[in-house]
Parts: structure tokens; C-alpha cells; sequence
């Protein structure tokens, strides 16, 4: 585990492939809302290529002048490893998602987590003990839980999910022998 030793946030990791389900813009109306506030020093990273496909190039072309975004650009598996390192929190918009892989990966690295209040992210998060949950619709919202964030103010608290009644599994494993029992 990482160990967070500042409360200061200032690195944001977003790490996504550009489509339109997963809120970018959400965050680039953010960061336009940051960029006008003179205590705010932080920056909100992204793995997308801008010249990906049409809407990375016009998400770019809309938000290139915003100073709170910094375009990393598609990133090796070392390299996202690098990000969740060096990032304070993973920023997660999306509004649709089966699980949301960048939660779990946050977690294997103690990362905080500020996601959308939706149901999938709730189910992938679980229980976890740093996680932050917004409207994903909400701009000026976000905007300003980020600025409490980087001031130092805890927006964080611990969270759980039930586990769902039976029948239930944890593993492949137990899906398999749930719906192919045995006959013996």
C-alpha cells in the first residue's frame, strides 16, 4: 500500500479512453470553474490521446486553454502504474459502466476515490474506507468539493456495500457451480 503522507491534493487521475459515457466534459466545465479560483493549485490528469477519434479532438479543442487539465495522453501499463503512484486521488465521472476497473485498480493502491453517485459505482467500490461520491451532472458541485480537497479539507469518509442475499458468488468458480450444479 501507498501511503498518502500530504493532505494537500493536487493530482487528480482520470485514466479513461475518450467517449462520450465517460463525462469528460463534466470535468472540463470543472476545470474552467478551478482556473478562476486564485487558491486553487492542482490538476486534473487524463490518459486520453487527443487525437484519438472526433470527440477527443473536439473535447481538446474546447478544453486545450484550461490550466487545471493536463493531457498525458494513452499510457503504457508502467505508466498508468506511475500515475496511481504519484496521484492524490482518483477522479471517476462516468455515468455508465458494467464495473469501472480504474475503482478497483485505485484501491489495490489505497488511492482516495471521488466518484459519481451512481449504482455502479457504488457495487464496484464496495467496502472501501476513502471514497467521495458527487453528482455526476453537477460541475460547480465537483468543482467545489476538488477545491476542498486541495485546500486540505477531508471530503472523504468510509463506505459499504451489502452483500447482495443468495444466490451469490464471489468467483467464476462459484458462477459456474451455481448455475451448472453438480449431479451426482
Amino acid at each position: 500500500k501507498i501511503e498518502r503522507k500530504k493532505n494537500k491534493f493536487k493530482n487528480f487521475f482520470y485514466p479513461s479512453l475518450p467517449h462520450v459515457y465517460k463525462n469528460f466534459e463534466l470535468l472540463g466545465e470543472c476545470a474552467k470553474i478551478l482556473d478562476q479560483d486564485v487558491g486553487w493549485d492542482g490538476k486534473i490528469i487524463f490518459t486520453i490521446n487527443v487525437n484519438e477519434n472526433k470527440y477527443s479532438k473536439n473535447f481538446y479543442k474546447k478544453y486545450k486553454k484550461c490550466n487545471s487539465l493536463l493531457f498525458m495522453g494513452f499510457q503504457s501499463q508502467e505508466g498508468i502504474q506511475k500515475l496511481y503512484e504519484t496521484a492524490d486521488a482518483l477522479i471517476f465521472p462516468s455515468l455508465i459502466e458494467t464495473w469501472g476497473l480504474p475503482l478497483s485498480e485505485a484501491k489495490k493502491f489505497n488511492l482516495p476515490i471521488i466518484v459519481s453517485d451512481l449504482n455502479y459505482a457504488h457495487s464496484t467500490i464496495g467496502n472501501y474506507h476513502s471514497v467521495c461520491f458527487f453528482d455526476p451532472y453537477n460541475a460547480k458541485n465537483l468543482a467545489s468539493m476538488l477545491a476542498k480537497c486541495n485546500q486540505g479539507m477531508n471530503i472523504f469518509s468510509s463506505t459499504s456495500y451489502p452483500t447482495p442475499s443468495p444466490p451469490f458468488a464471489k468467483t467464476f468458480k462459484e458462477l459456474i457451480d451455481l448455475m451448472l450444479p453438480n449431479k451426482t
